[in-house]
């Protein structure tokens, strides 16, 4: 015979033990477990942990992420190779990623000019975009952590910095080389790093 105590949950047994038994010596008795509902929590909470661990690695595997820097003026195609550094999922493949253009046509920073202590520290950074999609134009413009949605992507603003333009004269004085914008930072000019995410 089983029943249940409350208001601690234990499993009660009663009966009588074999004849003989040393514990009993033939005599009832009773006999109590608890725990079952402890059990039962544990359980859930490990099928759950494995859930979220199948659901993670199964997601992970339709996702991509891109980056790439623009310089005001640029404008950039969505197609792996045009990407400074892309990862896959291992079930995309090159027709699954959205097509679309995006030009960087102004990058704006305010800098902090009215406390001493940040002075030159930047406040707000805004990239002025254009994108196509499917032959339709769109102005735009991307913020710090206000990404923006295109073809079922987000592309977000991660950082900026310089671009200057050079001109390398020879010992004459006449121009060899000109107009090249390197990615680096520098006193001149803006470029910008933006990021795809699916």
């Amino acid at each position: 015979m089983r029943s249940w105590t409350r208001p601690r949950r234990r499993c009660v047994g009663s009966g009588t033990a074999p004849a003989g038994s040393a514990a009993t010596n033939g005599r009832d008795s009773v006999a109590a477990e608890r725990g079952y509902l402890r059990e039962t929590g544990n359980l859930l909470f490990h099928v759950a942990l494995l859930a979220v661990l199948v659901v993670v690695g199964v997601g992970g595997g339709f996702r991509f992420t891109g980056q790439r820097v623009l310089v005001e003026g640029q404008t950039f195609a969505s197609t792996r190779i045009a990407y400074d550094s892309f990862t896959a999922g291992r079930f995309i493949t090159d027709t699954q990623i959205p097509t679309f253009s995006l030009t960087l046509d102004r990058f704006r920073v305010d800098y902090v000019l009215d406390n001493v202590n940040a002075l030159g520290m930047p406040k707000s950074f805004d990239a002025q975009v254009t994108t196509t999609t499917g032959g339709t134009r769109q102005a735009s413009s991307i913020r710090v952590n206000e990404p923006l949605p295109v073809a079922g992507t987000d592309i977000y603003l991660l950082g900026n910095g310089y671009a200057p333009s050079l001109t390398v004269r020879n010992p004459a004085g006449k121009i060899v080389l000109g107009c090249v914008k390197l990615r680096r930072r520098s006193l001149c000019g803006f470029q910008a790093a933006v990021a795809v995410w699916a």
